[in-house]
């Protein structure tokens, strides 16, 4: 059975973080990682960690090469990348040239084949600018990421799939924000 660890938004770089359905603890980070790498040694059978995106709170060189350290723990990390990760117009460039480990197809999009399960790591689009994000909560898919889910859905249809995406699939509520309405809900 394949086994995996999951993270998400751990917004490397952060001094303060927004809204979020749980304390964060940017500051605590290195902690956190090292928790990680504590449980892979126990466990031993770990075979990859998955991160949901936000790993940094803003694309620059400085966050992406500090990523890049800090998750080197001795097992395979798949980056699924989320709005916070996307910050600059050369984001995914950014990405692929200074931590290319965490993108097995050397792209954004890819699928995990494991024997008993097939994982499609999906980024989302957040504005007319593929793979950009300038504060506005619009996810959506492209054309080519459809057709990509629909021809890599239909080959292996005996296994389940599991898409990984940074896309909300709930609104953050009222009661959570203090807001009127529930933001950042999902199309």
């Amino acid at each position: 059975m394949s086994k995996f660890l999951f993270i998400a938004d751990t917004h490397l770089g952060a001094k303060i973080v927004g809204y979020q359905q749980q304390h964060a603890y940017p500051e605590r980070l290195k902690e956190i990682i090292g928790a990680f790498k504590q449980l892979i040694e126990e466990c031993g059978d770990i075979d990859f960690i998955l991160h949901g995106g936000d790993m940094l709170d803003f694309t620059s060189e400085e966050n992406i090469r500090s990523a890049a350290e800090l998750f080197s723990i001795g097992i395979p990390l798949h980056l699924c990348l989320g709005n916070h990760d996307l910050t600059s117009y050369s984001a995914v460039e950014q990405w692929l040239d200074l931590a290319p480990q965490f993108f097995p197809s050397n792209e954004p999009n890819c699928t995990l084949t494991l024997p008993d399960c097939v994982i499609h790591i999906a980024p989302n689009h957040w504005c007319g600018t593929p793979y950009y994000w300038a504060n506005r909560q619009s996810p959506y898919f492209s054309k080519e990421q459809h057709e990509w889910f629909t021809k890599t859905l239909s080959q292996k249809p005996d296994l389940p799939h599991i898409l990984l995406t940074h896309s909300p699939t709930l609104g953050l509520p009222k009661e959570q924000t203090g807001k009127d309405k529930p933001i950042h809900a999902p199309p």
